[in-house]
């Protein structure tokens, strides 16, 4: 059975990108388009993974991650470029996906 991955951004753009690859690499996809949407995802899908933009309106992935975190034990990762740089302490309890991503979702971590 194919891991279900859930991509949240406001971008369409980025969503459609993000899915198509991971798609590509035999992921079923599901997508969220806002914090809000994400977490109603999770309540209605087994999720396996979370790719998350960080810089997102109303509710921001940072916000999103927190509830994930305390609510689910799911891998969450991000993908903005220089997160570290951008956010500095508040990110430590992020991995980014060049830290966990394919490893986990690939089984090998």
């Amino acid at each position: 059975m194919n891991k279900t991955v859930l991509v949240v951004d406001d971008d369409k753009d980025i969503v459609k990108l993000i899915t198509k690859s991971l798609k590509f690499e035999q992921f079923e996809v599901i997508s969220a388009y806002s914090g809000k949407e994400a977490l109603s995802m999770l309540k209605e899908n087994y999720i396996d993974f979370v790719v998350l933009d960080i810089m997102m309106p109303e509710m921001d992935g940072l916000e999103v991650c927190r509830n994930i975190r305390n609510d689910y034990n799911i891998p969450v990762t991000v993908h903005i470029k220089n997160i570290r740089k951008k956010l500095g302490n508040q990110c430590d309890f992020i991995k980014t996906i060049w830290d966990i991503g394919y490893k986990y979702i690939e089984g090998k971590e």
